[in-house]
This record gives C-alpha cells, sequence and structure tokens, in this order.
C-alpha cells in the first residue's frame, strides 16, 4: 500500500486493510499449492519407481 494511503488511515481501518491482504496471500498460497496436491497422487508411483531405482547398486 503507499505510504500517502497509510497516512489517511486511522488505526481501525489500517488493521482492516491488513486482515484483507493477509486473506488473500494465504488464498494465493492455498490456490497455488493446489493444483500439486491433486496432481501429485496420480504420478507419485512414478516417483517412488524412480527413487527405487535410484538407490539401486550394481
Amino acid at each position: 500500500m503507499p505510504p500517502e494511503m497509510l497516512a489517511d488511515l486511522d488505526q481501525v481501518n489500517l488493521a482492516n486493510w491488513q486482515s484483507i491482504f493477509q486473506q488473500i496471500r494465504y488464498s494465493v498460497l492455498v490456490v497455488g499449492a493446489l493444483p500439486m496436491m491433486i496432481i501429485y497422487p496420480f504420478i507419485q508411483k512414478y516417483f517412488i519407481k524412480g527413487m527405487m531405482i535410484g538407490s539401486l547398486k550394481e
């Protein structure tokens, strides 16, 4: 938020804006992690297979 806007806000409005920005931040975090959480169970077998192949010694 620009400093000139912060100077015009009182403490209650500032706390409300900070709360809104924090909620947006966490929403973006969840939306960003959601595709990985949905796709991972379907490709998990390939990760496990790759780890097993990489762990074998010849």
